[in-house]
């Protein structure tokens, strides 16, 4: 790959980390290999020139917390986090109705005094009304259930609309669970930026968020006054002892959520699984 073409993707990623309030952007390794031509198979000679121009462009390399010295040191299926070490964050917002919709790891959201403009496709409305029916059979305590909607039929929407509704425009906790960071990203996108008006939520004027994964919050800064955490499984796996003390050990009702919810076989996933319904006595899982 020509040096001219390398300093091209350079310069994009600078411009796209300068755009983000929170100083960093982070990509699927795999497809992050595909701008530089390595779909198929990694080119050693051509990783080294990346590392390089990096370098004299000061961007830095993270896996989670950690900083790497090589873009080397990633697998197919991780996350890889750039940081563009001149970033200066700029505290801009973007209008929503009269509010301000910002991006932090954890705060409150205001719930805007108008209407949310949502238009539910006939997929979803069915979806939610055998949400509702379904959980309703359960008497308020125990329910697993499945939601199925094709790729592309918004199931995040669908599921945190019903979820806005019924569980935190009443005051009751959610706990959404996803394995890349972007999920995460999105979950919380959708319940801010699309469903904090006043047609989903009703009377309740805020809800408070965390979002918790290696590149964001942690579970020791988790509240009792959280409305909704939105974390990786690992981070809770790890830090189960602070979400149990400074969350469930309140509760007698929570709501969990598994994205993408072919991954809730694995141990991991279960182990996490089965360590909530034996904290809560109304234990609900989507």
């Amino acid at each position: 790959m020509e040096s001219d073409h390398l300093q091209q993707i350079c310069k994009k990623l600078i411009d796209q980390i300068q755009n983000e309030e929170r100083g960093f952007v982070y990509r699927k390794y795999e497809n992050f290999l595909t701008w530089f031509g390595m779909g198929n198979r990694r080119k050693f000679e051509l990783i080294d020139q990346i590392d390089s121009q990096f370098q004299r462009n000061n961007i830095s390399i993270w896996k989670g917390r950690k900083k790497q010295n090589s873009i080397r040191n990633f697998k197919r299926g991780e996350t890889i986090t750039l940081r563009f070490n001149g970033h200066k964050i700029k505290r801009k917002a973007m209008s929503k109705g009269k509010e301000e919709v910002s991006y932090k790891n954890a705060g409150t959201v205001s719930v805007v005094n108008e209407n949310s403009g949502i238009k539910l496709y006939k997929h979803q409305e069915e979806a939610i009304q055998k949400l509702q029916s379904q959980i309703g059979r359960s008497n308020g305590d125990i329910f697993s259930g499945l939601l199925v909607v094709p790729t592309g039929g918004g199931k995040t929407l669908t599921a945190a609309y019903w979820l806005a509704q019924n569980y935190l425009a009443k005051g009751k906790k959610v706990l959404w669970i996803a394995h890349r960071h972007e999920l995460l990203e999105q979950a919380k996108a959708t319940f801010h930026e699309r469903l904090a008006f006043k047609d989903v939520f009703g009377s309740k004027s805020s809800f408070n968020y965390r979002i918790i994964s290696g590149i964001h919050d942690i579970p020791v800064n988790i509240k009792p006054t959280d409305d909704i955490i939105i974390s990786s499984k690992d981070s809770l796996n790890s830090g189960f002892d602070h979400l149990y003390n400074n969350w469930l050990k309140e509760q007698d009702e929570v709501f969990l959520v598994i994205d993408e919810a072919h991954h809730a076989t694995a141990k991991t996933y279960r182990k996490l699984i089965d360590n909530i319904r034996g904290k809560v006595s109304k234990f609900k899982i989507l």
